[in-house]
């Protein structure tokens, strides 16, 4: 299927360039001899399917380095963000300390009101001053599985044999574009 603008062709997508060539090959198949219209047919498909890939790689490139700036910006605007947060901190930290040190609860200014808070004793923070003495009750184990350990086993294992309670995924696949 060839789609038309202004009465210009253009090039069928991948998918539909594809669909032409497995019902060609299909074809092929069935057929004790191929022509030469067949064989142009088989070249002038195999070509449309590299520049589309072409076109495709194109696409990714332009994609790839998009992110990329954007995923540079990011880390700029963060750092920015951490920049002005521990400043804020600073600030208010510096307030904090002299309005204490002044015996001020409140001040009222142009800009805003600010009162110096004390949280109640579900925000006090709990400090363990020696671990032993704490209850058992109040203690956990945790289980951590060490997942590269284990897969060197089942590596290891010929026709994995010993039942461990796992097992290999299958193996990625992706494309590799240079």
């Amino acid at each position: 299927m060839h789609l038309t603008l202004s009465g210009g062709s253009l090039m069928p997508s991948l998918i539909e360039l594809s669909q032409e060539m497995d019902s060609l090959l299909a074809q092929l198949q069935e057929e004790d001899e191929v022509s030469e219209e067949t064989i142009a047919r088989l070249e002038r498909i195999e070509g449309d399917i590299k520049s589309k890939a072409g076109g495709y790689v194109a696409i990714i490139r332009n994609l790839q380095a998009e992110a990329e700036s954007h995923e540079k910006l990011m880390k700029y605007h963060k750092v920015k963000q951490d920049v002005a947060n521990r400043k804020i901190e600073f600030l208010k930290q510096r307030l904090k300390e002299v309005m204490l040190h002044q015996s001020i609860d409140k001040l009222d200014t142009d800009y805003g009101r600010v009162k110096v808070r004390t949280g109640g004793d579900h925000m006090r923070e709990l400090i363990i001053d020696n671990e032993a003495l704490v209850p058992e009750e109040f203690k956990r184990t945790e289980i951590k599985i060490l997942k590269s350990d284990l897969k060197k086993a089942v590596m290891n294992e010929p026709f994995g044999v010993i039942d461990m309670g796992c097992h290999l995924g299958d193996a990625p696949i992706w494309l590799e574009i240079r």
